[in-house]
């Protein structure tokens, strides 16, 4: 049970981590936070399937599926960080042995 727990933990870590990587693209780029997603180098849109977190950079082999241009491998690296220190904490949290501490994070 704890392992399925890590494992959603780690996949919370990644998608916040996606989340950190739009939003600071998106600033860095003087774009609108809210919006579709669009490739870095192109104005094209991007799929939901192109954007997922680490699996969609892996399944095209680090370019953008529309234009070619090459994705940096800060995104995905940003990605697993924020998966790895979820999941790290989360392994904290149990081993302490306190519920409350796993409950409410303290």
């Amino acid at each position: 049970m704890t392992l399925i727990l890590a494992s959603v933990v780690f996949v919370a870590g990644v998608l916040e981590g996606f989340a950190i990587n739009v939003v600071a693209t998106r600033l860095a780029a003087n774009r609108p936070l809210v919006g579709p997603l669009h490739c870095t180098r192109a104005p094209h849109p991007i799929t939901a399937s192109q954007a997922a977190p680490v699996l969609g950079y892996a399944l095209q082999r680090g370019r953008c599926s529309t234009c070619g241009q090459r994705i940096g491998i800060s995104y995905p690296l940003v990605e697993l960080a924020m998966g790895a220190i979820w999941a790290a904490l989360f392994g904290w949290l149990i081993a302490s042995g306190d519920p409350d501490a796993i409950m409410w994070g303290y």
